[in-house]
């Protein structure tokens, strides 16, 4: 399915509901986020400002659900261990409308059991990983890709984590943990029916820029890669067919892809909506939660 870049411009030109008002077209709305690193709330320091899920949530309760998709790359917990921290954001991702939450390496922050546990209750997305029970039985995070239907547009979601992120990780976690050929569930991914059948084909990739720029490469069929654990901004770079994009660390910027198709060749808008922790507004709820956050811990400190 190519992509034309002319006609990208084109579309930017005419206007993105001009475009879309075709009988045979198709078209949807794709947020994305990364690395929110536990900022549920944030901080105005100025060597690493950090806006805070706490803004980021204002923006996305006013979106509508019904033609988006809202998808996360992963490492949406602090590095350090903090399962009353790691609960709070859960619970605002669930009600924020996440459909995927792709597992990164610092989901493992607060243990192999925390994690599996919350798995069961969270829309968690992880295909090629695999984590090992206390009883030494493997429990596959994912078995089948995700497919996501908005307003006739069908997304098939395919979440993978590069095996070198757990390259510094601690033993207890390594052997807790067994990661598939990237490459062979891409492989397997593209050759599905469900897969075939979709309108756009979604990878989440939780990995470093270098190596998915070669799957890009050696799949085109992917239409577009959504990036997270680098840190970097990628804005809409286009890797043959396929476009990667990536909204850069401490969860400050909301990525907002476009997309019309009319079944031969897709069309793509990217922005990225950034948040500041002076200006702009605090959601109510994840406030309360903030709030309640800095009690239980003042509490447990004087303990």
């Amino acid at each position: 399915m190519k992509k034309n870049i002319f006609l990208a411009v084109v579309f930017l030109v005419l206007g993105f509901s001009l475009f879309a008002a075709g009988t045979n077209e198709k078209q949807i709305d794709i947020y994305y986020s990364a690395s929110l690193n536990g900022n549920l709330d944030g901080c105005e320091c100025k060597s690493n400002p950090r806006s805070g899920l706490v803004k980021r949530a204002v923006y996305l309760r006013n979106i509508d659900k019904n033609s988006s998709v809202i998808l996360e790359t992963g490492d949406i917990f602090d590095v350090y261990p903090d399962e009353l921290l790691s609960d709070y954001i859960l619970k605002s991702y669930l009600e924020l409308g996440y459909d995927a939450i792709a597992v990164g390496d610092q989901e493992f922050s607060n243990g192999i059991s925390y994690l599996l546990e919350r798995i069961i209750k969270y829309p968690f997305l992880g295909n090629n990983l695999s984590i090992k029970t206390e009883n030494g039985n493997l429990v596959s995070v994912s078995k089948k890709p995700l497919i996501i239907s908005k307003k006739g547009v069908d997304v098939a979601v395919l979440s993978i984590i590069d095996p070198e992120v757990f390259r510094f990780y601690p033993v207890d976690i390594t052997e807790s943990i067994e990661i598939m050929n990237p490459s062979n569930f891409i492989s397997l991914f593209l050759s599905s029916p469900e897969t075939k059948k979709a309108d756009l084909r979604l990878l989440l990739f939780h990995g470093s820029l270098e190596n998915v720029r070669q799957i890009a490469l050696k799949n085109p069929s992917l239409d577009i890669i959504i990036a997270g654990h680098e840190q970097q901004t990628v804005d809409g770079e286009m890797i043959g067919n396929t476009i990667l994009v990536s909204p850069g660390g401490e969860g400050n910027m909301l990525g907002h892809l476009k997309v019309v198709s009319d079944g031969k060749e897709l069309i793509f808008d990217n922005s990225f909506i950034k948040f500041d922790y002076m200006t702009d507004s605090d959601d109510p709820l994840i406030r309360e939660r903030i709030n309640e956050y800095t009690k239980k811990m003042t509490e447990k400190l004087k303990k």
